[in-house]
């Protein structure tokens, strides 16, 4: 038998010597050191690709004018500016160990103002640098850094008002943690922001410093832990929006677990704490809410809700507890049938106010399929209970969102609201609007009704958080019995596809009782409305007239709605809507009326040139005053060719009121060569 033996050591260094002498290097430098075979790599220490450049050319002429108690002001401003872009992408060393992303802008600019007071007439050049540049840092790996800066400049039409020109100037840093167990996000940045009224009639000045932090942890199948912090600080001053300055911590806690066949079961838990120190209202509140949902089979579900609410105001100090429980069933399939019943426990510490709340509702949805059509009907019953106590001073509502819709009017439906109160943010809670100024206020017996200013700071369709006051109450005890009917038939069939006509009638009894005279009236009522809609190949047309028999606030509202779209190409397009809504207060004798109607329509004449023209009207007209008119028309066309663009908008804006009447019109032109 043959048996292998390894190499000896001596035989190993005899071979390696000979190779040395074979290939000419001598027995001396083989000793010496490793033979190294090839070049060793270099690598560029920044490497640039993917080059963009783009030249524009660009000019603007606006001139605005108001009159305002006989007095006529006229303002004039030309813009030009010169924009050289560049932009490119590249990496330090390797692809793998920092990218580079960066796009820088240089603007000349020549500004003339004219003005009826000669003394503020003006002419300006000045030079302007704006970039966004960013650096990651092993953007491929498990903890990826970049680093960024930014800087902005724009403006922004305001519907029926004059333009607003916008600085943003922001730097920060964002973390992040790639992991299928524990992902994370960290952003820290300094954010200010310059807004100018391109009138001169003021500016705003805002500087944001904050840090976010997202982050999860999925353990298994079917949990899930989520967390959310943010800290920011606010100063902000300027003639535009109300001055504040304050801080803000935002932190959010979610463990969700689902479970049971098809995981079609789950329970949620929620911390929530916002704390918002110094600045005009400072609050803290804690929220903890826990959610259950249970599906016992395809047609039995069960959901379960308690909710925790502790608000500490500079003048209140309010703490809540809320629990339901839910079954939802489908009798058939048709059929469903639902039974809710809940609570309410509310106490304000700092004057000594408590309300207890139990209600039980029924509700009832029946969808048949019927000749040329489906037929839906609702029925809904509801009792409630509330005792509470003296409420000898205002209880607070704070940041409850309200969306102005297409009539400009958003509806706090509660009695006794101190006006004088009422405090609206946009959405974030940051900037704060004026009354008069953006929004007007109206009173009711059992509501407010706030509606926006043409010309204001702002939109239509745009959500805010409104916060108010509601008076003082003396104890009482109130039981509220209501129900409601719907019905709705809606044809798929024959010539009538499309229409759908509705009806909904809701009944209200409230008993109140008291010791004390001042305590509020009761609340009866029986709401009545009336509507047709039709939809069908672009076409949508609503109308509704509502009757609403209240003993505190009486009114009947009469509302039309269209809207229409219609694609005569793919290059051509119309879009057009409509809205009047009329509003009766039968028992103060005062008429509101709001009337829309706007289009858009867009043609590609060819495949260098498109054009685009738009045209917004508004009339908003009260019986008790207060009336305005707005038109504004746009005209945007847009020439392109290989990587040349030439572009022009025309804009005229005006709204004629009781206190004043302004126009602006503005015509821009400009040229765009990339390279």
């Amino acid at each position: 038998m043959r048996t292998s033996r390894k190499p000896s050591r001596t035989l190993i260094v005899c071979c390696a010597v000979l190779c040395a002498h074979g290939t000419g290097v001598s027995a001396q430098t083989a000793q010496d050191g490793p033979v190294i075979v090839g070049q060793r790599k270099e690598y560029d220490t920044f490497n640039f690709d993917h080059f963009h450049a783009s030249l524009e050319l660009w000019g603007r002429y606006q001139r605005d004018e108001q009159k305002s108690g006989g007095k006529k002001t006229v303002d004039m401003q030309t813009l030009y500016r010169e924009t050289l872009e560049l932009d490119t992408e590249g990496f330090v060393l390797a692809p793998n160990f920092i990218t580079l992303d960066l796009n820088a802008r240089f603007r000349l600019e020549q500004f003339e103002f004219d003005g009826d007071d000669q003394s503020q007439s003006s002419r300006t050049f000045q030079a302007l640098i704006s970039y966004d540049a960013s650096a990651t840092l092993l953007p491929r790996g498990k903890l990826p850094a970049t680093l960024y800066s930014q800087r902005s400049q724009s403006f922004q039409n305001r519907t029926f008002g004059a333009a607003l020109e916008n600085v943003v100037f922001e730097n920060g840093i964002r973390l992040a943690y790639r992991s299928d167990f524990a992902p994370m996000n960290l952003t820290i940045f300094r954010r200010e922001i310059d807004q100018e009224d391109t009138t001169g009639q003021g500016g705003f000045r805002q500087l944001q410093d904050s840090f976010s932090g997202h982050g999860q942890i999925l353990p298994r199948d079917g949990h899930r832990f989520a967390w959310d912090y943010t800290y920011d600080s606010f100063d902000q001053s300027g003639d535009l929006r109300q001055s504040d300055s304050f801080d803000r911590h935002d932190a959010n806690v979610v463990y969700e677990y689902t479970f049971g066949e098809n995981r079609q079961s789950s329970a949620l838990s929620t911390v929530h704490l916002i704390s918002e120190q110094g600045g005009q209202r400072p609050l803290t509140r804690l929220r903890l809410s826990e959610n259950i949902r249970l599906r016992h089979s395809k047609k039995l579900e069960s959901r379960y809700r308690y909710t925790f609410n502790q608000q500490d105001l500079s003048d209140s100090d309010q703490i809540s507890h809320f629990a339901s429980a839910l079954v939802r069933h489908e009798l058939y399939e048709s059929l469903v049938s639902t039974a809710t019943v809940g609570g309410t426990l509310l106490e304000e510490r700092v004057e000594s106010f408590d309300s207890e709340e139990f209600f039980a509702e029924g509700t009832l949805e029946y969808t048949k399929k019927v000749p040329l059509g489906t037929f839906d009907a609702n029925a809904r019953l509801r009792f409630a209970f509330e005792d509470q106590s003296d409420r000898g001073s205002g209880f607070t509502i704070v940041n409850e969102p309200n969306t102005f819709g297409p009539a400009g009017t958003i509806t706090l439906d509660r009695q006794n609201i101190i006006s004088s109160s009422l405090f609206i943010t946009n959405i974030a809670g940051i900037i704060i609007y004026s009354q008069g100024t953006d929004y007007t206020v109206q009173e009711f017996p059992d509501r407010i009704e706030v509606r926006l200013v043409l010309g204001g700071n702002i939109s239509l369709g745009q959500t805010v958080l409104v916060s108010y006051q509601i008076g003082p109450d003396p104890a009482n005890t109130t039981q509220t019995t209501s129900y409601g009917l719907t019905f709705r038939y809606t044809f798929q069939e024959g010539f009538l596809t499309g229409l759908s006509p509705w009806i909904r009638y809701a009944d209200q009894h409230q008993t109140r009782e008291s010791d004390s005279l001042l305590a509020l009236p009761e609340s009866d009522f029986t709401d009545l409305t009336l509507g047709l809609d039709y939809i069908r190949q672009g076409l949508t047309l609503r109308a509704t007239y509502r009757d609403r028999d209240s003993s505190l606030s009486p009114f009947t509202s009469t509302t039309f709605e269209g809207r229409y779209l219609q694609r005569f190409s793919r290059r051509s397009s119309i879009l057009l809507s409509t809205q009047y809504q009329e509003i009766n207060n039968t028992d103060q004798g005062s008429r509101t009326s709001t009337a829309t109607l706007s289009g858009r329509w867009n043609q590609q004449i060819n495949e260098n040139l498109r054009i685009s023209l738009a045209l917004i009207l508004r009339d908003q007209r009260n019986s008790t005053g207060s009336d305005s008119l707005g038109i504004e028309e746009h005209l945007d066309i847009n020439w392109s060719r290989g990587q040349t663009t030439v572009f022009a908008n025309l804009r005229n804006a005006q709204v004629d009121s009781d206190v004043s009447d302004t126009s602006f019109q503005s015509i821009v032109v400009g040229f765009r060569r990339d390279f």
